[in-house]
């Protein structure tokens, strides 16, 4: 199996320097998108816009092969603030 290493970067990187072995490249890709979507989860229902989050996936070498971005703006202020309600009503 490949080995892959997943390096998040949020403000703080956080470099992955054991890395993980998984089947394929498309279960890295996999992955690293289920990745951000927990970091969101954790990060993203507080009371301020989160800062840009990146998960890397680079190959045992450290060449980057896919980077998944994701960043969360406001527009302007919803009503009741930001939080959870706000997620709700997106879902």
């Amino acid at each position: 199996m490949p080995r892959f290493h997943f390096n998040i970067l949020d403000g703080a990187n956080s470099p992955d320097r054991d890395g993980s072995d998984v089947v394929d490249f498309d279960d890295a890709r996999r992955q690293a998108i289920h990745m951000a979507g927990v970091i969101l989860q954790d990060q993203g229902l507080g009371h301020s816009p989160i800062s840009p989050l990146r998960v890397d996936v680079a190959d045992v070498n450290g060449n980057i092969l896919l980077s998944v971005q994701v960043a969360l703006t406001y527009r302007s202020r919803p009503e009741g603030g930001f939080g959870r309600n706000l997620i709700s009503s997106l879902t």
